[in-house]
């Protein structure tokens, strides 16, 4: 979060490649924190926004989901 916010907030354009989807949320925190609400355009094969996963909020199957949550 604080890395994609620092590189916006000083002008730049992040580019994340890799890890798994908890990555995403903080990436997105981070680059609404400057910017505000952000647009996602999301190519998977299922929308991960799970309210929950084998009862974790945070799963693989729910950024999505905790991203629309908070408003970013």
């Amino acid at each position: 979060r604080d890395t994609a916010r620092d590189i916006a907030g000083a002008g730049g354009r992040p580019v994340f490649l890799g890890g798994d989807h908890m990555v995403t949320g903080p990436i997105v925190a981070g680059l609404a924190a400057v910017h505000g609400p952000v647009n996602i355009l999301h190519f998977d094969a299922h929308p991960d926004l799970y309210e929950d996963f084998a009862g974790d909020p945070l799963s693989h199957a729910s950024p999505f989901a905790r991203i629309m949550e908070a408003g970013h």
